[in-house]
């Protein structure tokens, strides 16, 4: 029997290390829990507010509550086509495109968020606002939602599995934190909950912007992967495998012949 065992090569090693030292990778986990506090928001927290403070029926409330699913999806498949289309177009570099995509999705919230403050119990301004600022969450997708991929294609899931985990605190702190500054379910309390809204979801979107990258990391190759300095060349792991599955039919035909 023919020995192939040199065609299959080991998984790479996860260089946690690297990860947790590289400032991209803390960027991109923080504009993530951003990105994750604006959605856990409206799933979690806003229908209290529309029923308490706007006074809102059931019925309404329901209706509105299916809101983020809906617009979020749309805008998020809208943002996407839009984006690989510019990408296709090379109208703009990759990484610039993923920054810009978060950049415009969390200021564009916060100033939605500012437009509900400003609006005090004007309920459809706040539903105007609402609205719109679910549009710009779905924005994300095409931004910080997949730069995880873009930075570490090889090890996308380890690196994805810990920028998830962070993000999803936000999904828990969002209701405990409303809940402990509305115990009296007043307009000023509930301010105080979009200005903190504004804050991390704006300052998450800076902070991708400024520090984060959607470039592929050093640490995501293996020392023989390095890309060559003259040819900016390199055998990513699905080319290698290619190379070795018909250098393996090769020899079997030589084999049948």
């Amino acid at each position: 029997m023919m020995k192939t065992s040199s065609a299959v090569e080991k998984p790479p090693t996860t260089p946690w290390r690297k990860i947790f030292t590289s400032v991209p990778c803390y960027a991109y986990f923080y504009g993530l829990f951003g990105h994750y506090w604006g959605n856990g928001y409206f799933i979690a927290s806003h229908p209290t507010f529309m029923g308490t403070v706007l006074h809102y029926s059931i019925a309404q409330n329901g209706l509105a509550s299916c809101l983020p699913v809906l617009i979020t999806s749309i805008s998020g498949v809208l943002s996407s086509i839009f984006s690989h289309w510019i990408s296709k177009k090379n109208l703009m570099s990759l990484n610039m495109l993923r920054k810009t995509a978060t950049a415009v999705s969390a200021f564009g919230f916060s100033i939605c968020t500012a437009g509900i403050i400003l609006a005090g119990c004007d309920r459809i301004t706040i539903a105007l606002f609402f609205a719109l600022s679910l549009y710009f969450q779905g924005i994300g997708l095409a931004g910080i939602v997949i730069s995880g991929v873009d930075m570490a294609p090889a090890i996308t899931g380890s690196v994805m599995g810990v920028a998830i985990n962070v993000a999803s605190l936000a999904s828990f702190l969002v209701p405990v934190v409303a809940g402990l500054l509305t115990t009296h379910e007043m307009l000023s309390e509930w301010q105080q909950v979009f200005w903190l809204n504004l804050v991390v979801v704006g300052s998450s979107g800076l902070v991708y912007f400024l520090f984060g990258s959607a470039k592929i990391q050093p640490w995501n190759y293996r020392d023989s992967e390095q890309p060559n300095e003259t040819t900016n060349e390199i055998k990513s792991p699905s080319e290698k495998y290619l190379n070795n599955t018909k250098e393996i039919k090769e020899i079997f035909e030589m084999q049948k012949t």
